[in-house]
């Protein structure tokens, strides 16, 4: 009698071991997948406010900030025989305006 009860407990201990860890497994599967979607939302909430910045600050002329005709002309010189200019500059201005947005969400995240 006395072994067959030390066998079960044995059995049941080693069930609940196995149902605590396929638990444990189960819980850490489901914390993990929540987390990579609250880092994907995060991702997405920053890109969003970011390309809005973005498109705040290449409205906005500033005395130090190049227009996009001056950044036209300045890739005229240095590439004359180049037929994109238009495109170039265009592109020009949006790096100078995402750079601009990234430094000051830097200060104002810092300061």
């Amino acid at each position: 009698e006395a072994r067959g009860a030390q066998l079960n407990a044995q059995i049941q201990l080693a069930e609940m071991r196995m149902n605590a860890g396929d638990r444990l497994a189960e819980m850490k599967h489901n914390a993990e997948g929540r987390l990579a979607e609250a880092r994907q939302h995060a991702g997405d909430a920053l890109a969003h406010a970011r390309g809005h910045m973005t498109d705040a600050m290449s409205h906005v002329h500033w005395p130090s900030f190049p227009s996009r005709e001056e950044l036209r002309r300045r890739a005229q010189l240095m590439l004359p025989t180049t037929p994109s200019l238009d495109a170039i500059a265009e592109r020009a201005h949006e790096l100078l305006a995402e750079r601009v947005a990234e430094r000051l969400a830097g200060a104002g995240a810092t300061g």
